[in-house]
């Protein structure tokens, strides 16, 4: 089977942890995806007249798909990309304005109530494997003269494991990504704009399995049990006087984290975190220059705000 000819359908659950029936509708644009199968070995430790082992026997049935995506537009203002469900399935909530814009931010509600947990099928030249009572994580990187990804790991409940076609006549985005690079509004943390080739961010969702022994794999769903956003930054040193990140360190300091990537419309994505705190220094350098690497945390603001992601 030809690694290249592959697909993936992601579509919400009606009820946590039975599958839906997905069709080209539900088919999402990503690169590199990779399934992992999870399985429970039980070793029967039998004794007896002999040291020859009885066979063990398998049982829990679950698997993770994992992949990226660009982050881009749809190509409309307003109108969500076909990434969005790969967000929500994540923790994320969407904010649609007609003719404007989509925003995601952290869920504000229960994270794992009703219509929250997905099902996801993950095609391979012809054959398929199908998660149920999913949910994922998301980390976003962004490297200079590179794109802005999104990198997804999601777990559930490993249902079937069948050979099909993938599903046809779907219509992905028309937008190509913006590379991460002269940004229309330039990276700055703390009012600072600081000379940076990589930026991450990762949702930092707890995902842990619902047991259940009346169900499949003797787990219902994947709930995320907790979140902390954390990322990192490598800026470029300069002097103490012009940028002090050791003092900022050391006086836990929040502040805005922000940039605008593209600049046309129905393509251009804002990325703010209102409260961003160095968490470590770390000596390094990069291409010759000093440039630390800086972990750090994202923050709440006023709740469920320590990061936004918005498409105009």
């Amino acid at each position: 089977m030809i690694e290249e000819l592959a697909q993936l359908a992601i579509k919400a659950e009606t009820v946590e942890g039975t599958a839906e029936t997905l069709a080209a509708a539900d088919v999402v644009l990503v690169e590199e995806p990779k399934v992992s199968v999870i399985t429970q070995s039980n070793k029967r430790l039998i004794v007896g007249e002999d040291m020859s082992p009885y066979s063990s026997v398998i049982a829990g049935q679950r698997g993770s798909f994992t992949g990226k995506f660009a982050i881009k537009g749809s190509g409309s203002a307003g109108v969500a990309p076909d990434w969005d469900r790969l967000m929500l399935g994540a923790g994320a909530k969407k904010t649609v304005t007609t003719g404007v814009s989509v925003g995601y931010g952290p869920l504000d509600t229960n994270l794992n109530a009703t219509g929250t947990s997905y099902t996801l099928q993950q095609f391979f030249d012809g054959k398929f494997y199908k998660l149920q009572g999913s949910r994922g994580n998301i980390k976003l990187v962004g490297e200079a003269s590179g794109l802005l990804y999104g990198f997804y790991d999601y777990q559930g409940v490993l249902v079937d494991v069948d050979d099909a076609s993938e599903f046809s006549g779907f219509s992905p985005d028309s937008t190509n990504p913006v590379p991460f690079e002269n940004l229309a509004t330039p990276f700055s943390i703390h009012s600072y704009e600081a000379l940076i080739s990589k930026w991450e961010m990762d949702f930092g969702n707890k995902l842990e399995p619902r047991k259940d022994v009346n169900a499949l794999g003797g787990v219902r769903s994947y709930r995320i049990t907790g979140r902390r956003a954390v990322g990192s930054i490598d800026p470029e040193e300069v002097a103490k006087g012009t940028m002090d990140w050791w003092a900022s360190l050391l006086a836990g300091t929040e502040g805005v984290l922000t940039f605008v990537l593209g600049a046309v419309a129905g393509n251009i994505v804002t990325v703010n975190n209102p409260k961003t705190k160095l968490d470590a220094y770390e000596f390094s350098v990069r291409d010759g220059s000093l440039a630390p690497n800086l972990p750090v945390e994202y923050n709440r603001s006023s709740g469920n705000d320590e990061w936004a992601i918005t498409l105009t």
